[in-house]
């Protein structure tokens, strides 16, 4: 016999589930049933049949930990599943809830926002965008966060110095091509004008330096390192 608290969660207007510690879904709500095309009736339901993420091993582990450690997930993004339709973005909320059959379980909600799915794809869109931009320049372009590590690095900077842009992804850049002069001298990061124009906030142009190449050779190169200020 169902309890109130099962008939409620059913027929509740929002998309709403219990899943166990082996991210099996014990009950999930007839809208979400409905939005994922799928049925009970032809057996037990997955997390993975109505969500997924970037890194699908990572929700995982967030939810278990939900359900170990009352750890609350709160506004993750996540792709909701639509069956035979296309999938939209949404955002997941779990907690732990404790149930007299089952013991601990996370009940998770998600929020299917249209918008949300329409910005995120104008994002892609422009990012995309931006990307054969930067590609298409013959220049190699490195764009660097406040602390020197690299943001991007477009495909002449690879054809120029070897380095793959997952290569280099959230490394220093002054230490994976820039660490030493061309007599091999070390090059002191402080020193770098890439890094002065970071820490000063104004434009360096060197003509006269080198940047090492994978395959340990030295690059002549002229830059110019341009800060881009935020409030």
């Amino acid at each position: 016999m169902r309890s109130d608290a099962d008939w409620l969660l059913k027929n509740s207007p929002r998309l709403l589930a219990t899943v166990s510690a082996d991210l099996q879904c014990l009950d999930v709500s007839t809208i979400w049933l409905t939005h994922a095309e799928l049925d009970t009736a032809d057996g037990p339901i997955s997390i993975d049949q109505l969500l997924a993420a970037d890194d699908q091993t990572d929700l995982h582990q967030q939810l278990q930990a939900v359900i170990r450690d009352g750890t609350d997930m709160q506004d993750v993004l996540v792709t909701l599943l639509h069956g035979s339709q296309p999938s939209t973005q949404g955002l997941l909320t779990a907690w732990r809830v404790q149930s007299t059959e089952h013991g601990a379980l996370a009940a998770i909600t998600a929020n299917c926002n249209e918008q949300l799915d329409m910005t995120l794809t104008e994002l892609t869109r422009l990012r995309n965008e931006h990307q054969q931009i930067l590609d298409a320049a013959g220049e190699g372009i490195y764009g660097l966060d406040s602390e020197g590590k690299t943001t991007f690095a477009n495909a002449a900077s690879t054809r120029i110095v070897g380095w793959e842009h997952d290569d280099v992804l959230g490394q220093p850049a002054h230490d994976v091509h820039h660490h030493s002069h061309a007599d091999g001298s070390p090059y002191p990061r402080e020193a770098c004008p890439i890094y002065l124009a970071l820490k000063e906030g104004v434009a360096k142009h060197v003509e006269d330096e080198v940047f090492w190449h994978t395959d340990g050779s030295a690059v002549p190169v002229e830059y110019t390192s341009t800060p881009i200020l935020q409030d």
